[in-house]
This record gives C-alpha cells, structure tokens and sequence, in this order.
C-alpha cells in the first residue's frame, strides 16, 4: 500500500509541476507597505492573491515583489496588529499600501458548540490553537501538541508506545470515572476518553478547548470533564486547486536511560544479601539490558497530501496521509493509513448540502512488556550462548526470548461521517438537520509458540488469542438558529433536538495446540484435536435524547448574556431518574468600551465575565443499575454429576441517578499596546456531587463484604487560577511573539460513601498486593499512603527502644508511629504525597527573519508526588537502582539507604519510594526556511519551506525513572511500574504547496 500511495504521489507532482511552469504570461507588481502609526516601512507584510497560495512577504524596506498573471485583479495585504486590507490592482505595476493600526483579534470568531461567537462577545472560557502548531510534534496523536500550549489543560504522555493515547485532563480530575474531556470532530461527537489516534494531526485547521459551564454545557451530559472541538481544513469558495505536500522523517531514541548496578556493582550488593556468593568479582559479565531491548535511532516517517479549492457552488478539501512509526521496543510498531474529505454544495440559494468524511486503517504491533524484564534482570546473566540460544536471566525473565516469543497485533477499521443539509428560508434564519456516524472495527491476534528457556519462563503449548469488536455510534442532531442585529442590539437564538446510540460488542476467542508456528496457521481452526478452545465477550448499548436552548446577547458592544438549558435522557438510568437538566448563564462586561472609562493609551480592550452552570456525567456501565447473572456449575442427582447453571453475578442500584457537576468562573481579558500583548486570567471552582462509583455494599443487603455495588456516593471539589499571556511584535526586519501560560490545581475529595453506609475510602494502586493509594475525604483523589519514614536505625538499641515492624534490624527504616501507641501496623500509614500537580505551565518564543524562524517551546509542572512502584516491586531479588551505593552497612552507616536484604520491613509502602514528579521541559525547537520567492517562481510553487525539528530535548527533574509524566485512572495514578519509555526526536520535513 505504501509504494502505490508514493506512486500516485510522483504522479501527481510529474502532473503539477509542468502545469504550473507553463502558467500564462505573468507580469510584475511591486511597492511599499508602511504603517499608518508613524509612517515606517513594516517588514514581514504578507502579500497574496486572493484565494491562492501565490504570495510574496515584504522585506526591511516594506518592499515586495511578485508575480501575477493577467486575470489577477486584487492583492490582499496583512499583517499582525494592523487591519488586513485588499487593494485593486486596476492595471497597475506599482502598489503602495498604508495599514491602519488594529486589534482585529477582537473581531475574530470563535468556534463553539453548534455555532461561533465573536471573541469581543465571549463570555465564556475558551482558548483556541491552529493546525499549525499542532504539528510542531511528530506523533501519532493531536493530543500531544497540546502540552503546555493552553492554561488549564494538562497532557500527560505516560507512555512512548507508539499510538498510545495520552492523559488529558481539563482544570483537573472531576470524578472517579473517566476524567477525560469531550471530542467533537467536524460536529462528530465521539465517546469520552476514546484514542483519538485515528486523527491525522496535518487534517486540523484548529481547536478549542471549552473549559467552562457557559461554553460546555451545550453538551449537556457529556460535558463534565470539558470540550474539546476539532475543526479539520476546508475548501475556500472561488479557489483554484491548491495541492499541498507534507512529508517528514524523523528518528527517535530513548530520552533517558535508568541508573542501573553494573555487574560488579550487583554482585557486590548480592553479597551483602548472601555473603560469599560471589569471590570473583573481575571475572563476571556486565549486561547492560536497556542496551540490548532498545533500539537506537528508530525511525518515523509520515507523508501527508491534500488538495483543495472550489468554484461559485461548492468547496472540497481531500487529505491522505501516511503515518509508521517502528518504536525503540521492537515489535511495537505503529502504522496509520488515512483520508479526509470535506464538501460543502450550494444546491439552491438557500439551501446548503455537505460531508465530512473520515477514514482510517491502523496497524498496532502490542509493546512486549520487557521494561520491568530489563530492569530486574541480573545484568551478569548473558542472555544468549555463543551460538545466540537464549539462556535463563535470573531476577525476572530474559528480555530478549520474551521480545522474540511475543506476536501480538491488532488492526482497526474507522470511519466517521457527517452529512448535513441547512436550509435558510429567510436571512439570519438557519434550520439545520445532520446524520453521523462513527463506525470502528477491531481485531486482535496474538501468538505465543511452544518455547523453554528456564524453569520459570517456558510455554508448554502455543497459544493463538484472537479478538474482534465492533463499536457503531449515530446521532441525528436538528437545530434552529436565528442571528439578529439592530442598532446596538446583537445576538443568536439556537434552539435543537437531538437523539444518540452508542453500541459495542467485543468476543474473543482462545485455542491452544497449533498445527505449526507459521503466521499462515495462525487461525482457530488450526488446533489439534485435542485442543481447547475458549469464547467469552461482552456487548454494551447505551441511547440518549436531548433538548437544547440556547442564546446569545450583546448591546452596544458592552454588555453580553448568554443563557443555556440542556435536558438529557439517558437509557443508563431508571425511568424516574431518566433526565438530567443542565442549565448555564454569563454574563460579560467591555468596560472599556464605555463613555465614561478613562482613556488609557496602553490599554486597547479588557473585558469582565463570570458563568455559572451544571454538566453531567453518566459514562459508567450501562447495566449498573441491574443485578448480573452469571453462569456456574452444581452438583444434582442421587448419582452427583455436574450441571451448567446460573447464579447471581453482581448487584445492581437502581436507584442510580446523574453525576452533577456545578461549575462557576470568572474571568478578565485584556488586550494592551495596539494588540501587541494579550492578557487572559481566570478563577475557576467546580464541585462533582453524586458521583458514580463502586462502593462496598452495606450489610443490610445481604450481599458479602467483598461484593461492590454502584453508587452515587461521592463529591469532589476542583478550583485553581489561569492564565494566558502573549506578547507579539516587530523591531525593523524581525517578528517575534512570547507566550506564557499556568494554572494552578486544588483537588480533594469533599464527601465520599457516608449518606450509603458504605465505605469512607477506595484503596487502588496494587503492587504485590499493597494498595498504595487511597481516596477519602479531605485529600486529592488517589492519594498515596504509606509508612513515613523518619530515619534508619544505627544499632540494636534503637531497634529495641523504637516502635518497629516484626524482623526489623539495624539497617532498617525507621516508621513514624502516627497513633502513639508504641506499635507500628497498618494504622500507622498515613496520606505521603499526591500525583496531581499543585502547577502546570507553559511557555515559549517564537522569531522571524525574513525567510527563516526558529520557535522554542517548554512544558512542566510543580507540586505532583511520583510512587516509584517498579523499585517497590520485589517478590524476588533483582538489580537494584543506582542509589543502593550509598547503602547502609556496618561499616559505612547511611541515614539516607536502608541495607539491602531479600525480604525486610524496607518494602512496605513508605515514603522511600515517593518522588519528585516536578520537571521542566524544552519540548520542542523547530527552525524553519521559507522558499526565496524567485526560486517558488522559477518551479511554480506556493508558499513552501523545509525545517529541522527536535522534540523531548532535555528534562530537568529529580525524577529517577525514565519520565515524569506518569499517568494512570483517577483512582490510582503516578505509580511507575515500568512505562515504556519517553523518546527524544529529531527531525526535518518539508512544505511544499502548488
């Protein structure tokens, strides 16, 4: 597939690029821009016509140049903080132009759910970023470009794997259920928390990201954890075919390696374990596995091609690309296939038909799990003999055999569309009715053969898992809209209908005892006869209708109300707690805009807002309000045999009823010295109450203690500050632009089991059966718990006069006794730290001279508690971390290092194992080139530039492990278990349009 698609690719530009060398006749036209502010020369003016990519940027002068053919009539001018302007040529070859000082931010739209809204009046918090800088990151999800560009949002990237999605959380974790925002693509509203990997980041025109009530609450019951709507590229009315080329290569390597012992350093520290074990320390291998389980300079390559344009009657944009990224772990490859198609047809004057089409083809190679195999292995154990057999690794299993035995893939089908028809039968007035569909098909194979390399790693028989699934979700969304303005009286009246269903049905199968090994035997029906073959699958349907109103309002440029009312009827819950009411409000002040604001020169525009609201939240298992039945087997009969039958699973509530979320926010804007710095902040407060979650069922149930049943039983608080600063400007023959962002994050845990007599806490987090976090009240959710270590014990005095677990010596940690009761046990663990950040920032820099620009981007965050489980994790012995070398021994106390043993009280949970999860970021560096515009002319080209690119450069953190963006569900996250590892890439790609 990949060399028909580079096939069609050179056919296209073998095509092109003799038809644009022989394009008309061209003449020249030149002149001089200046500002209208002090009369200057403005370098860097962009200069195009019209609906085309043929353009042209001024230099330090002002002056430019450019080549037109004779039907051009117009030239558009622009340029940041001056109003864009377009000037008849009217047979001329010399065209000077004076730009007039502006704040044209103000007059931008701003895309909100089921319509737009002019910034100036928004009241609700809502921040945008372009297709542009989401491409600044060669990965395979849109995601990732979002880290540390929008205050508010946090992306975490918890895993290198190749496809793997990211964490992204907006203004917190606001529930025990899925935290994760709502995505709308192209008016496709997708399920929360899905991957959104199927998207091809060069299809994006923008996002925006609706973090409070008045903006999300148009999304009703989906809304709760924020909205983030994605719009893709467009065709242009009246625009000639414009064919644009993105091809990009990259490599990437593994950003950090762990501080591992060495095969002395190990064998000195096994002595301390079991004295005299080893005698000969010169003589031993030293394996360093992380050099043998990743691959260095693993390549990723991606080629994209779009075409667009449109005549009087219709617009199309079409994009294919090409997504393979190998990963530094073999066999966890990544490969996207996908096409976008947008339409939009003028069928009458006041009729409007379109599409938006999407397809996609993935192939995931599964990660083998090899990180914790690389970790604990005994770097003196070679892992293959001379002739490269694969021999026993002791400490946990041997990396290499586990990588080779592993054949795991899954390949996936999606296509979402939406088909729309608006009909206007008068001005301002828009009746709109659209269908979508998002359709997925899954299927998952996965093949161990027949293997022995040790007692403890071997297969007796080859396995063969196989998996399919399939997930169908429509909606049919009707709307009604009326735009008015009279005098200074401006607004929007939205009124819809709207019904969904989402369904989902997985099975999966097993068999074990294939014919041969071979790929082509790989299928159920290979099995010897006396195989075993095993079935098992789940099906899940959820359907919701909903009601909405909304409107929009301002007068005379100053005052602004938006007032919204959502209902939604869910099938998750019983007919009476069916529907959910979802109301927002805001209100908004351009005080500057008033007769009686004093004239501040500095300042262009500041506007107050404030917005209060109510989201919902219903994404649990839509069966929870029903008691499960589940098959088993009995013994019957005078002559006992075994029947199949049935018995209860699980208890349901229903009386289950909408999480409800209340949501209130105030916010400034500012805009100072002619649109050059932008200045945005916002107070934010969001209280959950009756949150879905499984909770042990009370005794007067009936049920046992360990049976858990759904309840609404707990509430969550977040509240915190943002804000987003920008400051762009020229000086001669340079631009630049600075942005900064931040936000601060307060979560706890208000109430939680009380009104159920139920629990007052969930304990998650599980490493060798300790639960490592816990959520209660009156602390952030999954927090961790564990002993606080106060010290070591130098000597048997102290062991004998201190408070300590059963077997403890000198050498061993020190526990603070939390109760005072002169016994350390379990109720003496205590809450030790948090791993949601207290901060997240952002900041950068951007700077052009003339045909060349280099940008600078960093990310981190402050406050966040990262629990080292991987090192927790010692039901055997294994390697140990670097910091084992500062050790306590008799003859070399430590107040820092516990000794080392095989089984001690050193690995319970405590703080030892708790760290730093701060860090500060250079996420990428990018320079690029524009095309001198004499060499576009000479081959026809557009706007067109190559650039080079790094991402993931450095990190500064305390951190030992291989990142600190450590992810996990609300309930247990930040724990290192051995992630697969963060990359650094390097990479250059060139721009190319037609």
């Amino acid at each position: 597939m990949k060399n028909i698609f580079w096939l069609v690719l050179k056919w296209i530009i073998f095509i092109i690029l003799p038809f644009g060398a022989a394009y008309g006749q061209t003449t020249s036209v030149s002149g001089v821009v200046i500002s209208s502010e002090d009369g200057g020369p403005i370098p860097g003016v962009t200069v195009v016509v019209p609906s085309t990519n043929n353009g042209a940027i001024t230099d330090i002068d002002g002056r430019f140049v450019l080549q037109i053919g004779p039907e051009v009539t117009h030239l558009a001018f622009s340029y940041i903080g001056y109003e864009s302007q377009t000037v008849a040529i009217a047979g001329r070859s010399t065209i000077n132009v004076t730009l007039q000082v502006s704040i044209t931010q103000l007059a931008e739209t701003v895309i909100i759910g089921y319509g737009t809204v002019r910034k100036s009046d928004l009241t609700g918090s809502v921040s945008s970023i372009s297709g542009e800088d989401l491409t600044k990151i060669p990965a395979a999800n849109a995601m990732q470009a979002l880290q540390g560009k929008i205050a508010g949002v946090q992306v975490t990237s918890p895993s290198g794997d190749p496809g793997a999605a990211p964490r992204v959380l907006i203004r917190g974790v606001g529930t025990l259920n899925e935290a994760g925002p709502l995505f709308v693509v192209d008016g496709i509203i997708l399920p929360r928390g899905e991957n959104i990997n199927f998207l091809n980041p060069n299809d994006i025109e923008s996002m925006e990201v609706l973090k409070d009530a008045s903006a999300a609450a148009i999304f009703g019951n989906r809304a709760s954890g924020g909205v983030i709507i994605i719009t893709t590229k467009q065709g242009k009315f009246n625009q000639d075919a414009v064919i644009n080329i993105r091809t990009e290569t990259s490599v990437e390597s593994v950003h950090k390696r762990l501080d591992l012992l060495n095969g002395r350093e190990f064998a000195q520290a096994y002595n301390d374990i079991f004295p005299g074990t080893y005698n000969n320390l010169d003589i031993l291998p030293n394996i360093d596995f992380q050099d043998l389980i990743f691959r260095d300079l693993a390549p990723i390559h991606s080629t994209d091609v779009s075409v667009s344009g449109g005549s009087d009657k219709m617009t199309y944009y079409f994009g294919g690309g090409v997504f393979d990224q190998q990963g530094v772990i073999p066999k966890s490859d990544f490969r996207r296939y996908s096409f976008k198609l947008n339409t939009t047809f003028k069928a009458h004057e006041k009729i409007t038909l379109g599409t938006n089409i999407l397809g996609t083809h993935i192939i995931k190679q599964n990660a083998p799990g090899v990180i914790f195999s690389a970790y604990g292995a005994f770097p003196i154990d070679n892992p293959l003999d001379s002739v490269g057999n694969f021999l026993e690794v002791r400490g946990t299993s041997n990396p290499l055999a586990s990588i080779e035995y592993t054949n795991s893939e899954s390949r996936s089908y999606q296509f979402l569309s939406n088909i729309f028809a608006e009909y206007s039968p008068i001005k301002n007035l828009r009746i709109k009715t659209s269908f979508q569909n998002d359709l997925s098909f899954f299927r998952a194979r996965s093949f161990t053969p027949e293997f022995f390399v040790s007692p403890v790693q071997n297969q007796e028989f080859s396995t063969l898992n196989m998996g399919y699934g399939e997930q169908v979700n429509w909606i049919w969304e009707n709307t009604v809209s009326y735009d008015f303005e009279s005098g200074g009286h401006r607004g929007n009246i939205l009124g819809g209908f709207t019904v969904q269903q989402e369904s989902f049905e997985r099975p999966n199968f097993a068999i074990r005892n294939l014919l041969r090994d071979d790929p082509d035997f790989w299928y159920l029906n290979t099995g010897l006869s006396d195989s075993t073959l095993v079935g098992y699958g789940r099906l899940q349907k959820r359907s919701l209708v909903s009601y909405l109103f909304r409107t929009n309002y301002s007068y005379q440029d100053k005052y602004l109300v938006s007032a919204l009312v959502r209902v939604d009827g869910s099938s998750v819950f019983n007919r009476e707690n069916r529907y959910g009411v979802f109301p927002s409000f805001a209100v908004g002040w351009n005080f500057t805009n008033e007769s009686f604001f004093p004239e501040i020169q500095a300042l262009d525009f500041a506007k107050i807002r404030a917005s209060w609201g109510r989201l919902g939240n219903q994404d649990i298992n839509p069966l929870g309000r029903f008691s499960t039945i589940g098959s088993t087997q009995a013994v019957f009969g005078v002559d006992p045999s075994l029947f199949p039958g049935a018995t209860l699973a699980g208890p349901g509530n229903p009386d289950l009823r909408w999480e409800v979320t209340t949501l209130w926010n105030i916010g400034l804007e500012m805009n100072f010295l002619n649109g050059r710095l932008n200045v945005e902040t916002d107070y934010y407060n969001r209280v959950t109450d009756d949150i879905l979650v499984n909770l042990s069922a009370p005794g007067y149930l009936g049920f046992g203690a360990f049976v858990q049943v759904p309840f609404n039983a707990a509430s969550v608080l977040n509240k915190g500050f943002e804000f987003n600063a920008l400051w762009q400007d020229k000086a001669g023959v340079i631009d630049y632009k600075i942005f900064a962002n931040g936000s601060t994050i307060y979560n706890e845990v208000l109430s939680l089991g009380a009104t159920t007599q139920s629990d007052s806490l969930i304990r998650a987090g599980s490493i060798l059966g300790n639960l490592v976090t816990v959520t209660t009240p009156g602390h952030p959710i999954g927090s961790f718990t564990g002993y606080n270590v106060t010290g070591i014990f130098q000597n048997q005095e102290q062991v004998d006069a201190l408070p300590s677990l059963f077997g403890q010596q000198p050498g061993d940690f020190i526990y603070e006794d939390i109760d005072g009761n002169g016994i350390i046990n379990a109720d003496d663990r205590t809450i030790i730290g948090s791993p949601i950040p207290k901060f997240i920032f952002g900041f950068g820099f951007e700077i052009g001279y003339k045909l060349v620009r280099l940008s600078l981007d960093f990310q981190g965050q402050t406050g966040n508690k990262i629990y080292n489980g991987k090192n927790q994790n010692r039901f055997s012995t294994f390697n140990f971390e670097g910091r084992v070398r500062d050790r306590w021994t008799t003859d070399s106390p430590s107040d820092t290092e516990p000794r080392l043993s095989s089984a001690s009280g050193n690995y319970p949970p405590s703080t030892y194992f708790i760290e730093d999860g701060s860090f500060l970021r250079l996420r990428t560096a990018q320079l690029n080139f524009d095309f001198p515009q004499s060499f576009r002319d000479r081959l026809s080209l557009g706007p067109s530039s190559f650039y080079l690119r790094s991402t993931n450069i450095f990190t500064l953190t305390r951190f030992t492990g291989y990142s600190p963006e450590v992810g996990g569900s609300p309930l247990a996250s930040g724990i290192d278990n051995g992630l697969y590892p963060i990359t650094t890439v390097y990479s250059a790609g060139l721009n190319i349009s037609f």
